[in-house]
């Protein structure tokens, strides 16, 4: 995991300074100061809207601000410091990538002494109203941690410089507030299984409900039922309904060939605009794109502006900051459950078939991780998908059932996760991802 530490030295101490700014809690007379310093631990990754070698020594040199606050043995706050400009000048300095011994640290005075725990806050933006206003670098975006237990280093007559304050000391991780969702690569990296190049998975010959159920839907199988029942009606005139007993035959086919030319939009849909807000879920209009209130919310001064985009840049990604978010159910969510409450990723393909040219959607509801569902987008996590992960199988499952020995008609259901509409009814991608702490979390598309 790449983190940030801050460290903390905490003593108690005979003089106090104020700041109208500040809101702490004094418990007793008997205050505690402290020396703050910042260290980073692992700093070496890639983050996606900027190509670095250092990433944490980019966020440090990108400090905002920092607040911390303070909590007792009970957890209840004792109230928050906001560091001046100069004391994050400091700790922002070039000398904070030292060793703790050789690092400037920041001395804060008037601490609660019934202080316990200590957590950290970075880059807080009280004025960001919307996630529009948070689609900013992993430099500059906000950053918190956990409450730590404080620790006592030196006592106080054990000090070299005449001092009977006692040391404390503390470390503090942080990680960002929100969550992240990225695409890397182009139209060309997706692969298309076509009859112009792929292969057909094989069927079900006479085969049983169960086996047909790993093929087709439970509607189509459903309907196919209900057509077999009345083609034997049509060849039994006048018979009363037999006990029903059925035999299942699936075969594949492919839909006619088209090629992907490149991919003209990227949406981010189904998530909240302000955190803890109720999720937005913009619809199609049937003839081949967003409905007006739709592209009203993705238009420049839209709701939703930066959570659209049409080009990316050679050396960037596509990648938007979004608050955390969970499926309903949690860690019990169904496959339903995931499709309505988590986030969707749209993207609007161009398309080339014989010639003619014409727009198809990919919608990607869900997400997997070793086969299991994506419950949560957790902040502090980047779930990348990659364009070479992507397969679209240009066919289509066809379905005839046996009823009672009259065979039904031929139900298609196209196995093509894309569609002339985004969002459409019943058809979309599931992706298969890996989660680690801030970092690339691969995502392989599966459906």
């Amino acid at each position: 995991m790449k983190k940030i530490i801050f460290m903390a030295l905490l003593a108690t101490t005979i003089f106090a300074c104020s700041n109208e700014d500040n809101e702490v809690t004094q418990e007793t007379t008997n205050l505690k100061s402290l020396d703050f310093s910042f260290d980073v631990a692992s700093p070496k990754t890639r983050m996606s809207d900027d190509k670095v070698t250092e990433a944490i020594t980019a966020v440090r040199n990108n400090i905002q601000s920092i607040t911390i606050e303070y909590f007792n043995a009970s957890s209840a706050s004792l109230g928050t410091y906001d560091f001046t400009p100069e004391q994050v000048a400091t700790a922002k300095g070039d000398d904070q990538d030292a060793a703790a011994a050789g690092r400037s640290a920041v001395r804060i005075s008037s601490i609660p002494s019934a202080t316990t725990k200590v957590n950290v806050y970075m880059n807080v933006d009280k004025s960001a109203a919307d996630i529009n206003d948070l689609q900013i670098g992993y430099t500059k975006m906000e950053y918190c941690g956990t409450p730590e237990d404080i620790t006592l280093k030196t006592a106080g007559g054990e000090r070299t410089d005449g001092s009977t304050n006692d040391l404390y000391c503390v470390e503090v991780s942080v990680a960002p507030v929100l969550s992240r969702f990225e695409f890397h690569g182009k139209a060309t990296d997706i692969k298309v299984n076509s009859s112009a190049s792929g292969t057909l998975p094989t069927g079900v010959e006479n085969g049983t409900k169960d086996q047909t159920k790993a093929h087709v839907s439970d509607a189509t199988i459903a309907a196919a039922e209900k057509a077999a029942q009345e083609a034997w009606r049509k060849a039994n005139p006048g018979s009363p309904d037999p006990t029903w007993s059925y035999t299942y035959t699936v075969s594949y086919a492919y839909d006619d060939a088209y090629t992907i030319t490149g991919i003209n939009g990227y949406y981010m849909n189904n998530i909240p605009l302000t955190k803890g807000g109720n999720l937005v879920l913009n619809a199609n209009n049937g003839t081949g794109d967003w409905n007006s209130d739709a592209q009203d919310k993705y238009k420049a001064g839209g709701d939703m502006e930066k959570m659209f985009d049409t080009t990316v840049d050679a050396d960037k990604v596509i990648a938007y900051n979004l608050f955390p978010q969970t499926a309903t159910n949690g860690t019990s969510a169904s496959t339903t459950d995931v499709k309505t409450s988590m986030p969707h990723f749209v993207l609007k393909l161009a398309t080339s078939a014989s010639g003619t040219a014409s727009t198809r959607w990919l919608t990607i509801r869900a997400l997997k991780a070793a086969d299991a569902l994506v419950t949560s987008f957790d902040a502090g996590k980047v779930y990348v998908l990659n364009a070479a992960d992507i397969n679209i199988n240009q066919y289509s499952a066809k379905l005839k059932v046996t009823a009672n020995g009259t065979v039904g008609p031929e139900i298609p259901e196209p196995v093509d996760p894309t569609d002339p509409n985004p969002e459409p009814v019943g058809k979309d991608l599931d992706v298969l991802v890996k989660i680690t702490e801030w970092t690339i979390v691969n995502v392989k598309p599966e459906w």
